[in-house]
């Protein structure tokens, strides 16, 4: 869809998700959106917390680029996500969580295990993606848009 007066553009990705009108930078569909402090990032968390919550992922954080200053809009999404314990995930399980994410980011994804990471024995990728890290999704809890818990919710 093309408007020609307020240059309103409707374009979707790869994945079908709409993406941002270039010319104010503004969601074409109304989106719920969470900006953590000191980021770029903008997302619709609630559309996050079903994700995770359907498919047994503990905990999901943010690491990389979108943390950092030099985040731009050409910058993927990285992502540690950590299983809740008895979920049985393979490769094409953790292929679909990855395109599932990047349509809820409008951007590409890159998901990580957080306990490939810990079981690294390379210390260059270790250290780096562990210490710098923000959650985004914890199961159980209410997180502010700072990460830090505002409340725990009752468990199923």
């Amino acid at each position: 869809v093309f408007v020609a007066n307020n240059i309103t553009l409707s374009l979707t990705d790869t994945f079908g998700t709409r993406l941002r009108n270039r010319q104010n930078r503004s969601w074409q569909d109304p989106v719920s959106a969470v900006t953590f402090a000191g980021m770029k990032l903008e997302f619709d968390a609630e559309a996050v917390r079903r994700f995770c919550q359907e498919r047994g992922i503990a905990r999901l954080e943010l690491f990389g680029s979108a943390l950092r200053d030099d985040f731009d809009s050409d910058s993927d999404v990285d992502l540690l996500a950590s299983i809740r314990p008895g979920v049985k995930c393979g490769l094409f399980e953790w292929v679909d969580w990855q395109e599932g994410l990047a349509r809820i980011f409008s951007r590409r994804v890159d998901l990580v295990s957080r306990r490939a990471v810990e079981r690294s024995r390379n210390p260059y990728r270790k250290h780096p993606i562990l210490s710098h890290t923000k959650p985004i999704y914890v199961e159980g809890q209410r997180l502010s848009p700072s990460g830090t818990q505002l409340s725990r919710t009752c468990q199923p």
